[in-house]
């Protein structure tokens, strides 16, 4: 998800940015966790730029549509490992069909 994240961002990220964003990274793989097992964590703006040590302003300007990008990957991800799961299963369910068929 990082890699993924990085590689949508324009231009060099400081090195403090960074580590903010990285922290707001698991923070979203925490959140989108609680809300698939049905204990939705909400954060305010307000309190997200708390916790990153920033002023509402500057959330605003350079973490606010970060934080949504972020979240919008890990649901992504998520979707994609469930998808991926159900034809894993399919899968062997095709395989022991023709492993265990009875020969006639």
């Amino acid at each position: 998800m990082w890699q993924k994240f990085m590689a949508q961002q324009p231009g060099r990220i400081s090195g403090k940015v960074k580590q903010r964003l990285q922290g707001l990274a698991l923070l979203a793989v925490q959140v989108v966790a609680g809300e698939i097992d049905g204990r939705p964590d909400r954060y305010t703006y307000a309190e997200l730029a708390d916790m990153l040590g920033v002023c509402p302003n500057n959330w605003n300007q350079n973490y606010q549509g970060r934080w949504r990008v972020l979240v919008q990957l890990v649901h992504e991800i998520d979707e994609m490992a469930l998808r991926d799961v159900g034809k894993t299963n399919k899968f062997r369910k095709e395989v022991a069909k023709v492993n265990f068929s009875p020969i006639i």
